[in-house]
């Protein structure tokens, strides 16, 4: 097993498949991204101990998720790399503040 950027990349959208969902990446023999990838409402999956009714919170836990959901895409060349991915999440970052 080798080690690359788009490995790296797929693990980091599974650690915010986790954060978001706040469930574990395997549950009961399920993967956590397989699930959230077949799943049809996908604000269905996010954690709703976050936020509580905040439809900002909420929002902004699509945003991320949408992001986690990219780094998981099929195929590896597909992947956005690290130096794009960590543009997007400051991005994000500094629109959460307006928010």
């Amino acid at each position: 097993m080798r080690v690359t950027e788009a490995g790296n990349t797929y693990s980091f959208g599974v650690i915010m498949l986790e954060l978001v969902s706040g469930k574990p990446a395997m549950n009961e023999g399920t993967k956590l991204a397989k699930w959230i990838i077949q799943h049809e409402g996908l604000g269905e999956v996010l954690d709703s101990r976050v936020g509580g009714n905040f439809i900002q919170v909420h929002q902004q836990m699509l945003l991320l998720l949408e992001v986690a959901l990219q780094c998981l895409n099929a195929s590896p060349s597909e992947r956005p790399k690290a130096k794009g991915l960590l543009e997007t999440l400051l991005t994000l970052g500094q629109e959460f503040r307006i928010l």
